[in-house]
């Protein structure tokens, strides 16, 4: 069926590793329409890894798939942007052309994922809220001590010691001298508190974060305390989703993980005040590190998930097996359109340090 197609196909492909045992599978499914315009997708394989996601190793299984199935000559490849499939896409190239003689191209055929690309983006503009970088030296090895945020220094108005006698200096009023350095000093002392506050602000971001992140996955990863998470939603009726922890590199499972937080703040709030109260009637250590969450800690989360929230919503409706490359466009004008409008009408801090950050 698929041999007697007029148009190309595009593959589909992804890999994972499991968890205990740590294999590596690929999964190859193939999407295409027919001639009544009708959308189909269909799957061709589960593969097994022998080695790393290198590439080289990933290349072998996807070519025996595409000449088991005489689709190589009607292939058009999506992938993320990551160097392993750009090394398969070559090796794949190779194998096909060795063993066939056909070229496939995939250097023109080869389709980059748009979520990954908006990935990307986000992890980038998520790591400058970890700390503060203005005014602060790349350190060429980690440290172990704990790295202080430095606070601006207020650079001090130099004297002026040369003093002319002429006498259209000596026209002008001390007092206008003095005003005159004043606003000096104000608007420059006005310049340096906005870059230390802003400097302030993205090293206020990033720990906020941490500190959210760390209780949500200490709860997730204890049985007792997901069981004390149930109990106290049910008596505080509330409704929402239960909690899951934002691990790994994933920008949407940070989100979600984080979104989800935030709708059962009251539950987690209540958790920190029933280990202090624990601890204050028990000793020893608090199982959350003496972390506590406050009402604008909340808010300035709740900020950035209303930011991130939009590229979410994108993600969600590229992703998957449909036919989405017609969408790129106008996705990628909403996104043009919303952030700069994001912030012309709301100005939340977040967004007022990214702005800043070069």
């Amino acid at each position: 069926m698929l041999q007697n197609l007029d148009s190309k196909i595009s593959l589909i492909h992804d890999v994972w590793t499991t968890k205990g045992n740590q294999q590596a599978f690929m999964g190859i499914s193939v999407a295409y329409v027919t001639n009544k315009w009708e959308y189909k997708i269909l799957h061709l394989g589960l593969k097994y890894i022998s080695w790393t996601h290198k590439g080289k190793f990933l290349a072998v299984p996807f070519v025996n798939i595409l000449k088991k199935f005489s689709l190589h000559t009607k292939i058009a490849q999506t992938t993320d942007s990551g160097s392993n499939n750009h090394t398969m896409a070559v090796e794949v190239d190779r194998l096909i052309k060795q063993d066939t003689g056909f070229n496939l191209d995939l250097a023109n055929n080869h389709i980059h994922c748009f979520c990954h690309k908006v990935a990307l983006i986000l992890n980038a503009g998520l790591k400058v809220l970890d700390v503060g970088t203005i005014g602060l030296t790349k350190s060429k090895k980690a440290t172990l001590a704990f790295t202080p945020g430095l606070a601006c220094i207020v650079k001090a108005n130099e004297e002026d010691s040369d003093r002319s006698s002429s006498l259209d200096e000596a026209a002008h009023s001390p007092a206008e001298d003095r005003d005159s350095a004043s606003e000096s000093e104000m608007s420059k002392d006005g310049n340096e508190s906005t870059d230390c506050a802003t400097q302030s602000q993205g090293n206020h971001v990033g720990p906020i974060l941490k500190k959210i992140n760390s209780v949500i996955q200490k709860i997730t990863a204890s049985a007792a305390k997901r069981s004390e998470f149930e109990t106290w939603a049910k008596k505080l009726d509330y409704s929402g989703p239960t909690l899951i922890a934002g691990y790994g590199i994933r920008w949407n499972i940070k989100f979600e993980s984080r979104d989800r937080g935030y709708q059962g703040r009251s539950i987690i709030n209540q958790l920190l005040v029933n280990e202090k109260d624990r601890q204050e009637l028990e000793g020893g250590n608090n199982f959350y590190n003496d972390i506590e969450i406050s009402r604008n800690d909340w808010d300035l989360l709740k900020e950035l998930n209303d930011i991130l929230g939009e590229f979410y919503f994108i993600t969600k409706k590229m992703e998957g097996d449909i036919s989405s490359a017609g969408m790129m466009l106008a996705v990628s004008h909403r996104v043009h359109v919303t952030v700069p409008f994001m912030y012309q009408v709301t100005a939340t801090p977040v967004l007022m340090y990214i702005s800043t950050y070069p």
